[in-house]
């Protein structure tokens, strides 16, 4: 069952970034799939009816797997974090006072997502710094002010909080970084900080573009993750590209991929970015939830209630040491109504051009966290 749990988190990860990066086709960009996957799992508890299909649909869930898909994602994650790779995530409920959910949601809440649960005056300031305090607390300062703008109307959040932190299992010498020249999808160049180095790295060739997987340090290969950097000939937009990271695409292309000695150029890049989710889980199939008739009779039996926003923040920074990320993923409601020979030269892998990268674990094919590229000056 945790493998077709892994599936569906892997499945969603490919369908939510589809959409989204034809969005920001035209800038960086970074998201969260699996905090996405795990927030809306929650919603999906009390969700009842066409609502609860609608959702189910969306995250690619099978429904005689019972909310198991995300517990089962969430327990994969906590195993991963070590000494080596800190990998957290939490879950929250915060209610607007007055408001009383059905005592079934909020148990199952705090018993299969360990969800930390809070009274939260919404439409005042003081509330919405309860909130934002605990997901800057849960992602290491790295998220601020994910809500703002509540309104008394509002009468709950749901939130899911992801940081990782992981170190190059071959880092970077920082010395060997040097400015040099990154090429734009325009075809105009911008000078950026380019990491170097010589190394063995999984790598394989296909098509109109190469793919390399950088490793993180790990404590075994079941809890490793990597992040993997598709890049295409130069000239060719990335976005053309993700259907390559489909589950069993990607599953096929690591399977291929061989140790090669590998000339590696990487660009430093800081990425953050704000996420409006409503309008892909339109696309993705989900319309009920965003209406007046949304069925929430598991949240809430006497006051009907409906998802006014579904809103993600998300950070990664990539360097010499390792990487950085974190995310917060927020859905508020409110009511209704209101290795190659060491002789032969390396293999050329210089990401100076516009690219998709990944952060993945290969044993399950969860996604972390993934984004474009296109301007590594952006964001420093």
């Amino acid at each position: 069952m945790a493998e077709q749990s892994f599936a569906s988190a892997a499945n969603f990860s490919h369908s939510l970034t589809s959409h989204y990066v034809q969005t920001a086709e035209e800038a960086n960009s970074a998201i969260s799939p699996v905090s996405v996957f795990i927030c809306m799992s929650m919603l999906k508890h009390g969700a009842t009816g066409k609502t609860k299909t609608e959702l189910e649909k969306s995250l690619s869930i099978n429904s005689k797997n019972e909310n198991q898909d995300a517990q089962h994602v969430i327990r994969k994650l906590t195993e991963s974090s070590n000494d080596l790779f800190t990998l957290t995530t939490a879950n929250g409920l915060f209610l607007q006072e007055g408001f009383e959910p059905e005592t079934a949601f909020v148990d199952h809440l705090k018993s299969e997502f360990t969800a930390h649960v809070e009274n939260a005056k919404f439409g005042s300031q003081e509330g919405e710094k309860i909130v934002n305090d605990w997901v800057k607390k849960e992602t290491n300062g790295k998220i601020k002010d994910l809500i703002k703008d509540t309104t008394e109307d509002h009468v709950m959040a749901l939130v899911n909080a992801v940081y990782m932190k992981g170190k190059w299992a071959k880092p970077f010498e920082k010395e060997d970084t040097d400015e040099g020249e990154f090429n734009l999808l325009s075809g105009e160049k911008v000078n950026v900080q380019l990491m170097k180095q010589i190394g063995s790295f999984a790598y394989v060739k296909s098509g109109k573009f190469v793919m390399a997987f950088l490793p993180y340090k790990s404590a075994s290969s079941d809890t490793a993750w990597e992040m993997g950097i598709l890049l295409p000939e130069q000239g060719l937009k990335p976005t053309d590209f993700l259907k390559f990271l489909q589950r069993d695409q990607l599953k096929g292309l690591r399977s291929k991929a061989k140790l090669e000695r590998l000339d590696v150029i990487l660009p430093k890049c800081r990425v953050e970015c704000t996420i409006d989710l409503i309008p892909i889980f339109k696309k993705l199939g989900v319309k009920a939830a965003f209406t007046p008739g949304a069925d929430f009779s598991g949240i809430s039996a006497n006051e009907s209630t409906m998802v006014s926003s579904i809103l993600q923040k998300c950070f990664v920074d990539i360097d010499e040491e390792g990487t950085e990320a974190a995310a917060a993923t927020a859905v508020m409601m409110m009511l209704s109504c209101a290795v190659g020979g060491i002789d032969e030269p390396p293999i050329t892998f210089h990401v100076t051009c516009p690219h998709v990268y990944f952060i993945y674990q290969p044993s399950t094919g969860i996604v972390l966290f993934n984004g474009v590229v296109t301007d590594p000056t952006v964001g420093h």
